[in-house]
């Protein structure tokens, strides 16, 4: 017969440091009005030849506000795109209305058809503490 030999119980702590891959979840309202978004890439402030279009003419913001918004820096959304704001006209189509501002835009993953905006200028997005 083998003889155990007792030893004394002993137990490892790990503890939790936050790090650069840590992220940070974010709350973002899709906020704009009916416009289109772009990708100034010459950056004059104006959607013109060169640029990259993300949305069709006359489109606006869900007003949904979005949990766990991915590729959010860790200190917060930056403008990544531009809005041009839009009114549709007496004789059936959308004209520019006003100066085009500067926007945060992701998507939910869902394609081309579920892009969304927020306006930096009245930044609406908070870290929401409680998710993980």
């Amino acid at each position: 017969m083998e003889r155990k030999v007792w030893r004394k119980p002993e137990g490892v702590v790990q503890q939790f440091a936050a790090n650069e891959y840590v992220a940070a979840c974010w709350k973002i309202n899709c906020n704009v009005p009916t416009g289109y978004g772009f990708i100034d890439n010459n950056g004059n402030d104006q959607y013109d030849r060169g640029d990259t279009k993300l949305t069709n003419d006359g489109v606006y913001g869900c007003g949904v506000w979005h949990t766990g918004v991915e590729g959010v820096p860790g200190d917060g959304p930056k403008a990544n795109a531009m809005w041009q704001p839009q009114k549709w006209t007496f004789f059936g189509g959308y004209e520019n209305d006003g100066p085009a501002y500067d926007v945060y835009y992701w998507s939910d993953g869902y394609g081309q058809t579920h892009r969304h905006f927020s306006k930096v200028s009245d930044a609406e997005w908070e870290t929401n503490p409680n998710a993980s």
